[in-house]
């Protein structure tokens, strides 16, 4: 395997989040299974201190799953929508979304909302002629 990490898309699903295991030079990202963590002192660590918090396994995974995400809700709206169109959204949803919409996707015209989409009422509250997709992403 090559060492340049510049996946194409087509490999990304399987790359993201996996940086290159030093240690063993493995071509999968190892699995952790520690619970505690060596730390240099009080507070001084290289990032994870004990597995219940965090660990590298997990760091690897929520990367992948959100490069997968935003390829995902980027294909999505880029496919469906144009400018005028709006959209309804989960309030509670990855902040890569947040960012997407408002720094790229408000950008070319599409309007959106972010809204309780627990909340019946307040998605009906949200739809203007305009909307074309409501979604809990």
């Amino acid at each position: 395997m090559s060492s340049d990490r510049s996946f194409r898309p087509s490999t990304l699903a399987i790359h993201a989040g996996a940086p290159r295991d030093l240690h063993a030079n493995s071509i999968l990202f190892p699995i952790h299974q520690t619970t505690a963590y060596v730390q240099e002192g009080v507070g001084v660590h290289k990032g994870h201190t004990y597995s219940r918090t965090s660990n590298p396994t997990v760091d690897a995974l929520e990367q992948t799953i959100a490069a997968l995400e935003m390829a995902a809700i980027t294909t999505l709206c880029l496919s469906l929508l144009k400018s005028g169109d709006h959209v309804i959204i989960s309030e509670v949803v990855y902040g890569g979304t947040i960012r997407l919409f408002r720094q790229v996707l408000g950008g070319l015209g599409i309007e959106y909302s972010f809204v309780d989409t627990s909340n019946p009422a307040a998605v009906e509250a949200a739809i203007t002629p305009a909307t074309r997709a409501c979604s809990s992403l």
